[in-house]
């Protein structure tokens, strides 16, 4: 689920992600059955789907009317992000069947963003869309593409018998 009020004008209302990796581990010569632990290369696809509201800021375009220079609104957003990835990583077991790993990745992602909101106009008021935070670039509306670096550190359990 993503992160909750990651600033004040970003309000996460839900979200789902979700992604598969395929991996190619490295098997010593001296054992005939091949472990999931080590160093392994792959790649991976992620994506996932989030609903949001942005605090979008309203400048005034007609002066001639009275009321405030400025308006903001919460707007509600959808997103929905793809992306593909190599990774490298390596994976150890710390118990029976409970393993450790961690991985990073190099890749291309894919975000559009659009208004579910039925009232983004107000009258005699033009909606300024500037950048937010470079970290936050996946919270703007519209269509892009970007440079993708996943990293993933995480503890698993085997529930499995082999």
């Amino acid at each position: 689920m993503p992160f909750n009020s990651l600033n004040e004008d970003v309000e996460m209302d839900l979200g789902l992600e979700g992604g598969v990796e395929l991996r190619f581990y490295q098997r010593p010569n001296s054992k005939a059955k091949l472990d999931a632990e080590g160093f392994y290369m792959g790649i991976a696809m992620d994506g996932g789907y989030s609903k949001f509201r942005v605090n979008d800021r309203y400048l005034k375009n007609d002066f001639s009317i009275s009321g405030d220079l400025e308006k903001y609104q919460f707007n509600q957003y959808d997103r929905v992000r793809t992306s593909m990835s190599f990774i490298v990583g390596g994976q150890a077991k710390l118990g029976d069947k409970l393993y450790f790993d961690g991985n990073i990745g190099a890749g291309w992602r894919n975000v559009n963003v659009k208004t579910t909101s039925n009232e983004t106009e107000i009258t005699n008021y033009t909606r300024d869309t500037p950048s937010l935070n470079p970290f936050f670039l996946h919270f703007e509306e519209g269509k892009g593409q970007r440079f993708y670096m996943p990293l993933s550190v995480s503890i698993g359990y085997n529930f499995g018998n082999k």
